[in-house]
């Protein structure tokens, strides 16, 4: 009589998920030198109305290794491997942040004390702990046309060995995800009596390159190598359900996902800033909506219309997730003496700073005060400062998202570094094999124009952006073998 609710307030929890699937996969090898992998998928997902359940979805990969042809023998000695390999398929996607039965009409959901009942459930109440619970419409009436989202992946790269030494690996990838399984809420009229439901309405491309080298040799009785990585992605909404906004800046489409918005800021109100607004900008300074004081925040018109308001917000910074990442490996072995160390970095990131670093002394006024966002704030003795006075009457307005807020979050690590030394077959023990002492360090150095916190860290999510610091960890140690 009414669908599975269980004690996480969610539907259909209590319903075992059908899925069916078949797959099937060809390999061939020709002696070694041409390379081919094709599979194949046909999968089927409750989620669908039936007619849009099933996609198919293939992939294939090809390879060819010219170095094991014969006429590459006379420049052997010089690329002594060479792999090239390609590769594109198709895959699906139907999940939606856990939402199931897509397609359901009139599906029921249960809430305390709700007032919208269905007629034929009327009357019915159903009791638990935390009170009575009616079944009232789900908000959304599904969508019988919905069906997989998909994304077609192609990469090419190359495996290269010259001198028997340097070893690289380079790819190349771009992604093209399309129907996109996204909620009409948004682009539904403020007054409608239509319901909202999923859509495959979104397309996102993907595109980049990562970069492995790797070079092994030895100097007399050492050992080193070093290997370098660069990798490089960029994404870029290209259709999404949005409503057209009034002014271009505004349009979220043709930027990367999760990219932020917030205001310009023109600088910290002082003396002669409206001096410096009307030099830049040919024009007095706007309105700010508020009894300015020196160190508010003073913000761009970007629409010219002599206020600050919603419409003068714009794409700042970059997103949480680098578009740029990078490490360095190397290790050097000298008879028993061994040593590793690994640095990684990041660039093309930003944070947004919240939590804490914004919202001084906590929304009642009775949390404390970071010494970080105390010595960055604006005063009559630090008028360069990073962010705004440190205000009650004006938090909101200097609050609000902008570039006062925004820290670019690149940084270069060390990551790892261990030094160790090994005694093969001590004869002053003889009945070990081997005894190796090592002492190692984690997260020893942090290179970073932001200090107040991990540079790591997310820009927003449960935690908003706040992490405990990163500790360093230092370790000594020492293995036996029998």
């Amino acid at each position: 009589t009414y669908y599975p609710w269980d004690s996480n307030n969610s539907l259909y929890q209590s319903i075992p998920k059908g899925y069916v699937g078949l797959v099937g996969r060809i390999t061939y090898d020709y002696a070694t030198k041409y390379l081919l992998d094709f599979n194949i998928g046909r999968n089927g997902s409750e989620n669908f109305a039936p007619g849009r359940r099933y996609g198919t979805f293939p992939s294939v990969s090809v390879g060819w290794i010219p170095s094991m042809e014969p006429w590459w023998q006379p420049i052997s000695n010089v690329i002594s491997y060479l792999k090239l390999r390609g590769s594109y398929g198709i895959v699906g996607n139907d999940n939606t942040n856990g939402a199931r039965f897509l397609y359901l009409p009139g599906a029921w959901q249960f809430y305390t004390g709700a007032t919208t009942v269905n007629p034929q459930k009327r009357g019915a109440n159903f009791g638990t702990s935390g009170g009575w619970l009616q079944a009232v419409k789900e908000l959304t009436t599904g969508n019988p046309n919905v069906t997989w989202e998909t994304a077609t992946k192609i990469n090419v790269g190359a495996d290269v060995t010259f001198f028997s030494r340097l070893h690289a690996y380079v790819d190349f990838f771009w992604e093209d995800r399309k129907d996109i399984l996204v909620s009409n809420a948004n682009a539904l009229s403020a007054v409608t009596s239509l319901p909202s439901s999923y859509v495959n309405q979104g397309r996102v491309k993907n595109h980049g390159f990562e970069v492995t080298l790797n070079w092994e040799d030895r100097i007399g009785n050492v050992h080193y190598n070093i290997s370098p990585n660069v990798s490089f992605a960029r994404n870029q909404v290209i259709e999404m359900l949005e409503v057209p906004p009034m002014y271009d800046y505004l349009s979220r489409t043709g930027l990367p996902v999760g990219q932020r918005f917030g205001y310009e800021l023109f600088e910290f109100y002082q003396p002669g800033t409206e001096d410096r607004y009307q030099a830049a900008y040919g024009k007095p300074m706007p309105d700010q909506n508020i009894d300015l004081r020196y160190g508010d925040c003073v913000y761009v018109d970007l629409n010219d219309d002599g206020i600050i308001d919603q419409n003068d917000q714009h794409p700042i910074g970059y997103t949480d997730n680098p578009e740029l990442t990078f490490s360095l490996n190397t290790g050097i072995h000298y008879k028993g003496l061994d040593f590793s160390m690994l640095w990684t970095g990041a660039d093309h990131v930003s944070r947004t700073l919240n939590g804490y670093f914004r919202d001084q002394f906590g929304s009642t006024n009775t949390s404390a005060l970071t010494q970080w966002v105390a010595d960055n704030s604006w005063t009559t003795d630090n008028p360069d400062a990073s962010l705004p006075r440190i205000s009650f009457t004006n938090r909101v307005h200097n609050n609000r998202d902008s570039q006062a807020w925004m820290i670019n979050s690149r940084y270069v690590r060390l990551k790892n570094v261990e030094l160790g030394y090994t005694f093969n077959k001590p004869k002053w023990m003889p009945f070990f094999n081997y005894i190796r002492i090592f002492a190692s360090g984690q997260n020893l150095l942090t290179f970073s124009t932001f200090d107040g916190n991990d540079p790591e860290a997310p820009g927003s999510g449960l935690d908003f952006g706040v992490r405990y610091p990163m500790t360093r960890v230092v370790n000594m140690g020492l293995q036996v073998n029998f």
